[in-house]
């Protein structure tokens, strides 16, 4: 039998609720179903379907994905979703991709069954121990021995496996065959006539923007200060090396400061959304927002600002907040690393106070409500001014969520349905509805293709969506002064808030920047050694 539960530990002085997450009860006859895995990427129309919402919605990039989600792309749009140990998905426009199983087994491994409907995608898959990964298109089940990459392209009936690392068992009515590195299978999925295995790839755009992003990922793991604590959690570590820099702070370690503007804030764009296991979930705008919302803590300076320090990586976490109330408000403040004069490793984490940051709301930031309980975006101009002296620290929100606080984004209009159109599927809302041209059929130039008869040719992002799109680019996020390598969306322009794309955080003394960062044993800290969140250590 299994368990979901959520505990939080209340000090009573304080009023602080220290998030130990989902307790989860394995027995030898069921898997644990709590696992997070992350929407990395979403640029044009990436949509979400949660079991517990009727219909689809908008999904920014840092969404949390469970078990049972749906995630649909529209025409030009593309996703990426990472796993817990930087295993991905990537899927193209027009495609589907179900998360049918995300669960945690007994022996400690993660079992991750997907369904894909239609579409492309590429499966990236890096199993440990005794981790499963399967990937379902209608009756054929594609199973990585071990490390692998392949990609499946799914046109009507017609089904097309490519192997670009490791080896694919490929399984079905039709037979089974294992499909090493370079091979390609073609099949039809409504006859049990006999596969077609033939050997070379022809590359496209998007295969190449897949190549791009492999190495991005495999370029930034964690600082060596938090490898050890980090083994396992490596998703997010690659959005750091890109928006921010490392830096020492004596008495807390290693910490990494986001290059934002002037009195920026953490937990200040994004929303709060409504999920069943965790309460009120934070759900980040900002390109970077998954790891440092998620594990550790933050930090403020007096000089220097805001930088964020990794802790122990125990487990995930809703927030890493303390909650206040007063009247007609609900607010919060990041629950800040312990302090130790000799800077050594912090043990355990202490409440964000609300006093330390300027202005007579501290760090405290406060919204009506009826903004939590709508799940109202929250950006710097939402907040309220509060007396943090009369702030009453509080567990949780008491707050019932409505329905809108259950959505990631925005509501669609329609369901997306699919019908054929040109021999392949689209969505009602997708408009235009026609294929676009780098998947139309005839094409008389198979070096640009190299797909089945031509129609399987498909497209990647543009090359200025590279990075993770920010839904809310204006804040400081599509800035040049990032670098190269954030590769601002087009049309998108600086607020006054992010003219200066400046780091925040503390000074360049003994700065590290992406994976480079090292320290003596016992000299670098960080945040609380609490994890919180859905129990997928």
């Amino acid at each position: 039998m299994k368990s979901r539960l959520r505990i939080s530990v209340c000090a009573a002085a304080l009023g602080v609720t220290v998030w130990l997450g989902v307790a989860v009860r394995l027995s030898a006859q069921a898997n644990s179903h709590v696992r997070i895995v992350r929407l990395s990427f979403a640029e044009g129309t990436v949509s979400i379907q949660r079991p517990d919402v009727t219909g689809w919605t908008t999904a920014p990039a840092n969404t949390p994905i469970q078990e049972g989600f749906q995630l649909s792309t529209g025409k030009a749009s593309f996703a990426e979703v990472q796993f817990e140990n930087g295993s991905t998905a990537r899927i193209g426009e027009l495609s589907l991709l179900e998360f049918t199983e995300l669960s945690l087994a007994p022996s400690g491994g993660k079992v991750n069954r997907l369904g894909f409907s239609q579409g492309y995608a590429t499966f990236h898959f890096t199993p440990e121990l005794n981790d499963i990964y399967e990937v379902n298109v209608s009756q054929v089940k594609l199973t990585p021995n071990g490390k692998a990459e392949f990609r499946t392209d799914r046109d009507g009936d017609t089904l097309r496996v490519e192997v670009f690392k490791g080896e694919v068992e490929f399984s079905g009515p039709q037979g089974s065959v294992t499909l090493a590195k370079n091979k390609v299978l073609e099949t039809s999925l409504n006859t049990e006539e006999a596969y077609k295995v033939s050997h070379g790839i022809t590359k496209d755009s998007w295969d190449e923007w897949v190549a791009e992003r492999d190495d991005v990922e495999a370029s930034n793991r964690a600082p060596s200060a938090y490898s050890s604590a980090a083994a396992g959690t490596n998703y997010g570590w690659a959005d750091l090396a890109t928006y921010g820099s490392w830096s020492y702070l004596p008495g807390f370690g290693y910490g990494w400061s986001p290059a934002v503007y002037a009195g920026w804030s953490p937990y200040s764009l994004g929303r709060w959304c409504w999920y069943p296991a965790f309460g009120y979930t934070w759900i980040s705008y900002e390109p970077w927002g998954w790891l440092p919302y998620h594990y550790g803590n933050w930090a403020f300076d007096p000089m220097f600002g805001w930088a964020w320090f990794p802790g122990s990586f125990g487990l995930w976490s809703p927030a890493l907040v303390t909650w206040y109330q007063g009247p007609g408000w609900i607010g919060w403040a990041p629950a800040s690393p312990t302090v130790q004069p000799s800077g050594g490793r912090p043990a355990t984490s202490v409440p964000g106070t609300g006093k330390g940051c300027p202005g007579a709301s501290g760090c405290i930031k406060a919204i009506p409500v009826q903004a939590l309980e709508r799940g109202k975006l929250v950006t710097p101009t939402s907040f309220m001014s509060v007396d943090v002296a009369k702030a009453e620290p509080i567990a949780e929100p008491g707050v019932p969520p409505t329905g809108q606080a259950r959505l990631t984004g925005v509501a669609l209009p329609a369901a997306p349905d699919t019908r054929v159109t040109l021999g392949r599927e689209v969505r009602a809302f997708d408009v235009p509805q026609g294929p676009t041209d780098a998947r139309q059929s005839g094409s008389n130039a198979p070096a640009q293709s190299g797909r089945l008869h031509s129609t399987f040719a498909r497209m990647g992002p543009p090359s200025n969506a590279f990075t993770r799109s920010a839904p809310f680019s204006g804040w400081g996020y599509a800035n040049s002064s990032f670098g190269a390598a954030s590769r601002p969306a087009a049309g998108s322009a600086s607020s006054s808030l992010g003219a200066g794309g400046r780091s925040s955080g503390f000074s360049a003394a003994s700065s590290h920047s992406g994976g480079s960062s090292s320290a003596s044993s016992g000299s670098f800290g960080g945040g609380g050694s609490h994890g919180s969140g859905g129990s997928h250590h």
